[in-house]
Order: structure tokens, then sequence, then C-alpha cells
């Protein structure tokens, strides 16, 4: 792999483009994670369920020739290469047969958590427009197509009929893929809603470009290796990163569907033989906690990635002993890119706690508040990249001035605080915004707030992160209550199962306190740290 300084020094994008078949000029992602490996008869793609263990599996040619049924079903519906195609599953092989031959065709893919309540549904549905929804009876009972105009079909894997799944089969594995460009949009990835309603962010083809610097400096994926993610299929971590890297370079995808159990994520480890592991940390601390001694069991784990929230050196220390395994992390935001990272350089020695150094081909600053201005060396500033290196997205949906406000000028700011020490390591600080990050999942409290605001006895409310020991942050609300209603714990708990009817599973508060008032900057603002101090638990 070479020593890092070499390699920042030496690097050029060439190197990035040069294992992919595609150009600059055309480029389809379903071609270079799957079509281009067509004939293997390896397994590409492994889906296990927590409980019950191996569900499927799919060789590269058994992938290949459902997207190319999947793309010809489209086509037959009157899409003709153009459309958004939703799609709320677990996972299986009908999601990820669906992802590629959505590519393979030139449509849109927009992923949908299945944890998703009936109002985070309709919104997406209607911001980007879906015109065909994949999904199960189940998730499709949250959705009323009539109140869509796009929306002209809900294709149901466990249904009949004219828009059953089971009618994809019916088409042949035959399909000259679409003459996509790589700026072309490949996936539709919505932000949490930190400061406004979620975005839609364009995923362009050619993400897998700057995702070189993951799959090969930091992963080092290769062929026959297999790769095992617990993060979930609608996460950009498994849309953009984890599925299409792994297979481009020839290796396994080995991916989850279920509530998450540290029994059933360790027998996936040992039986199939993961070489490489992405995930949250809140995963292995889970696995830590088991009263079975894993470090017993022979594993094949080499390098455990892990991101999405801080690594404390605990959970650090634990994984490279149980695991014997490099533990690295990655920085990055969906819009961008990795910017800072540990790497698998033959002289690389992390320091633990830390995201690690600036990525090569990329330049990082850490911005003062209001200006792009550097900090110095030791002060907190804003993480920012600079947008000459080629970002995994292109824009923000439907949104000209948000898009050339992040995107358009010198800098990219990502909303993340940090700083560096002197060796040139980056510290992860907080958010400069109020996203809360659980369990991985970044949540932000606007949506949150406002399902809150819906219950009668809620007057006002203000959400944010509380510090938790398992999920790192708990989503907590604290509420001013109407006139003529007295707070109690059956209150509390009635307000949070209304919010978890209507929103996501990981979205709804699971700490409620009320409160008479709210602490206030002189201008009005509330002071959320304030309430997190003094929070009564």
């Amino acid at each position: 792999m070479g020593c890092y300084e070499e390699v920042r020094a030496d690097f050029q994008w060439d190197d990035a483009w040069a294992p992919l078949e595609g150009t600059r000029e055309e480029f389809n992602l379903g071609h270079e994670a799957v079509g281009k490996h067509r004939e293997k008869t390896d397994v590409a793609l492994r889906v296990v369920d927590y409980a019950e263990g191996l569900s499927e599996e799919l060789t590269f040619a058994e992938l290949d020739a459902l997207a190319r049924r999947v793309a010809n079903f489209l086509d037959d519906l009157a899409l003709d290469g153009e459309g958004r195609v939703a799609c709320m599953l677990e996972s299986s092989a009908e999601l990820y047969g669906t992802a590629v031959g959505c590519w393979l065709g030139g449509y849109e893919y927009v992923p949908l958590y299945t944890i998703f309540g009936p109002e985070a549904i309709e919104y997406r549905i209607e911001d980007c427009d879906a015109s065909v929804l994949v999904t199960t009876r189940e998730h499709a009972a949250k959705v009323d197509p009539s109140a869509h105009d796009s929306l002209e079909h809900v294709v149901l894997v466990d249904g009949d009929g004219e828009d059953a799944f089971d009618r994809v089969y019916d088409y042949p594995a035959t399909y000259d893929r679409a003459a996509t460009d790589p700026e072309d949009t490949a996936a539709i990835m919505y932000t949490s809603g930190t400061t406004g309603p979620p975005k839609g962010v364009q995923m362009a083809h050619r993400c897998v470009v700057p995702g070189y610097l993951y799959y090969r400096l930091v992963l080092d994926v290769r062929p026959g290796d297999n790769l095992l993610t617990t993060s979930p299929p609608a996460w950009n971590t498994n849309v953009t990163v984890c599925f299409p890297q792994a297979l481009l370079n020839g290796a396994c995808l080995t991916t989850f569907r279920g509530p998450f159990e540290p029994e059933g994520f360790v027998d996936a480890l040992d039986e199939f033989d993961a070489t490489l592991y992405v995930g949250t940390p809140t995963a292995l601390r889970q696995v830590a906690d088991l009263d079975e001694d894993v470090s017993r069991r022979e594993f094949a784990l080499e390098r455990a990635a892990i991101g999405g929230e801080p690594v404390d050196a605990g959970i650090f220390d634990w994984t490279r002993e149980t695991f014997e395994a490099d533990v690295l992390q990655a920085y990055g935001f969906t819009e961008g890119i990795v910017a800072v990272s540990d790497f698998h350089f033959d002289d690389w020695v992390p320091r633990i706690g830390s995201l690690g150094k600036e990525a090569p081909g990329v330049r990082v600053e850490l911005m003062a508040e209001d200006e792009n201005v550097p900090v110095p060396q030791g002060e907190v500033g804003e993480f920012a990249i600079r947008t000459d290196a080629p970002f995994m997205a292109t824009g923000y949906l439907g949104l000209p001035e948000k898009t050339a406000e992040k995107f358009g000028g010198e800098w990219m700011r990502s909303g993340d605080l940090g700083w560096q020490d002197e060796e040139g390591f980056y510290w992860y600080e907080s958010r400069a915004d109020e996203v809360i990050i659980s369990s991985g999942y970044r949540i932000g409290p606007a949506e949150i707030e406002e399902s809150l605001e819906l219950h009668d006895a809620v007057a006002d409310a203000v959400v944010t992160g509380l510090p938790d020991d398992g999920r790192g942050e708990i989503v907590s609300a604290f509420v001013r209550p109407a006139d003529g209603y007295e707070p109690s714990p059956d209150l509390a708990e009635e307000i949070r199962q209304s919010v978890k009817s209507r929103l996501s599973k990981h979205e709804y508060p699971r700490y409620v306190e009320f409160v008479e008032s709210f602490p206030e900057t002189p201008t009005g603002k509330v002071q959320r740290y304030k309430l997190v101090e003094n929070a009564d638990r």
C-alpha cells in the first residue's frame, strides 16, 4: 500500500478512474458494480436474518439477471428510462435487484427506511415525484397513492396481480444499459432535516470515483473479500458505499435484515468468514456486552471501519483485541467525500479516538464560525472541504439556491466541529447545528418537534440529544404542556407513542421532560445545551 505521505504527495484523481470501465463521458453505476461481473458465479450478495441466520445468496450472474429483468419491467411500466423509483424494503434480493435495475435503466433510485411512519414516507414520495414504489403490503398501508400525482405504480413483493414484483421474472435477463453520464443522478438520499425539511441529495453515477479513497486506501477491498455491514439498506453507507464498492471490486457484500441482535451478528462474522466490517460502534458495544467470550472464536476479520459516531478507547481496544483486526475510523458526509480517515498504509499508526488524517486528493480546513478563514491549530473550527475534489453528490433535488450555497463556493462546509493536533490528526468535537446522532442515525429535531406539537397536550417542544452509553445519544423532548394538562408519566408515554406512530421508530423521543419554559439567548434562540445540562434524569 505504501506510506501515507508518499501516497498523498503522488496521488492523482486519474488513479481513481483507472480500475473502472466507465469514462468521464459515459458511466453507469449498475454496470460498474454488477454488470461487468455478469459471468461470475461467485457469491455477490448475502442477506442474513439476525434471528434465523442465512436467508438469501445471489451470485454476480444471478444478481445481474435479476437487475436486467427489473430494468425491462420498469421500461414496460411506460417509464422509458425516466422517473424515480422509491424502494421501501429490508435487505433482500428484490431490494438490491431494484437498485441495480434502476441504475442499468437510467432510473433514479430512492431508498426509504422501513421504519418510516406515514408522514415521513408521504413527504419524500411527494418531494421526489416518485413514479414507482416497491414495497410490501405492510408498508404500502402507510401510503395513500391518490395523494401523489406522480405515483403511478405500487409494486408489492408479497402481492399478486399486475403490479406484483413476481412479474419481474417474466421479463428477459438481457438488457442494454442506459448510456448515463457520470454526473447523472443514480440515487437520491434524504438528509435528516436538521435545519428544515429533509433535502434530497442527488448522488451521481460516478460516486464510486471519490469512493476510491474508501474502498482502496481505507478498506483495501479485493476480490474474494467478504464485506459485512450492519448499515441499513436505506443508509448512504450501504447504498453508495458498501454495496457498489464491494461488488465493483469482485468482493461479496453480507448485509442483514430484522432488528439488530448481537448474537446473530457474531454468528455471521464467524460463519461467513467476513474479512471486512463497516458499521457503527453501537453494534460492537452490544457484542462486547454479551455473556459469551467471543474472543474464543476464530474470525477471519482483517479490518473494521467504524463511523457514524465517535469511537471511544474502550471499544477500539476491545475490537482490535477480540477480532485481531485493524480498527479504522473514517469521517465524511453524504454530500461530500471521505475527507479524514485512518488508512491501510504500511506506516499507519492510528491515534485512538481521533478521526485520522486528511485523505489524499482532498484539502481539509477547520474554518471559523462566520467566514472561510482557517482557525489556528488546536482550536475548534468547522470541517470544510475544498470543492476541487470530485464529490459523491451533485446537489439538492429541486433546491438550486441550497445547492449553490453548499456546492458553489471554494469550500463545502460540513456542519461538524473539530480540531487538529500538532501531528496532523483530526478530532471530532460536536455538531455546529442541532443534529442528534443516535446509534449512527443522524436525526434532525425539526420534524420531531412539529410532530410533538400536533398533540393537544403540547404547547411547545424542543428536541435535543442526551448522552447515552449504548446509543451515543437518545432523542429527548422537552415539552411545555398546554393549558389544562398536568405533567405525568402517563402523559409523557402518550406523547412518545403519538410521535412514534407518525415518524420513524428511530426518531421518536425516548425521554420526555416537562418544563415551564425554555432557556433562551437575548435574541430569543433556545439554548439547547442548557436543556441538556439541566435534564432531570
